[in-house]
């Protein structure tokens, strides 16, 4: 593994420098506008550099021995696929087992993990009678979104591809810069793969540092 001389990872740069170091990072609101847009300007450089890496199917990328190029050999591995299976006790043999050709069929995937996850992971996943509803009530949603035609024609632009990389864990923490603040390099690899291209087109959850799911207060922190 080569180590990568730097001085800190973006999100110092973004964070609070006053809030808590024991609890998740916070976004800088006092940081000037000026210097956050550079520092999303160079987020931006590699989330667009990825999007340019494309190939015909959804799944994990390997070297194929046979034409020593690079192809979709294997099942998509997301960082949401590896948390259900570690802490929330769904058994691997409900998370999606296969290439994906088409973007609804692996957005279909994801909305029965989602639906699964939720029936069988009884502890901790809910709060309440009404948490337990309103959960349920907007995975079936998703699910409505993807198998309605009428519906997906209005979001899902590239049914057949070309899906480009995207990596889940991908977030300001994982990049790292020098004393001058160039970029000397990203970690934190291991949930890359092929994904439809609205995975890339979205407004990425790190802006804000912290996942909203995450805040204390939910959507109204």
């Amino acid at each position: 593994m080569e180590y990568f001389e730097h001085k800190q990872s973006i999100c110092r740069l973004l964070e609070n420098p006053e809030s808590d170091p024991t609890v998740r990072p916070v976004l800088n609101l006092n940081l000037d506008m000026v210097r956050l847009g550079d520092l999303y300007r160079k987020l931006a450089k590699i989330v667009l550099s990825l999007s340019t890496l494309t190939l015909n199917k959804i799944g994990s990328v390997g070297l194929d021995p046979r034409s020593m190029t690079w192809k979709v050999l294997n099942r998509p591995l997301s960082y949401s696929m590896n948390e259900v299976v570690q802490l929330g006790t769904l058994p691997r043999s409900k998370i999606p087992n296969s290439t994906y050709s088409e973007a609804s069929s692996y957005f279909d995937a994801l909305a029965e993990l989602q639906l699964s996850h939720l029936i069988i992971q009884r502890n901790d996943s809910v709060d309440s009678e009404d948490d337990y509803r309103r959960k349920f009530v907007a995975r079936l949603l998703f699910r409505r979104l993807i198998r309605d035609q009428k519906l997906r024609e209005k979001w899902l632009c590239h049914e057949a591809g070309p899906f480009p990389i995207w990596c889940d864990d991908f977030r300001p923490e994982s990049v790292l810069v020098d004393e001058a603040e160039n970029i000397v390099g990203v970690v934190d690899w291991e949930f890359t793969y092929t994904a439809p291209v609205e995975f890339s087109h979205a407004p990425p959850w790190w802006l804000l540092l912290e996942k909203p799911e995450y805040w204390p207060k939910g959507l109204d922190d």
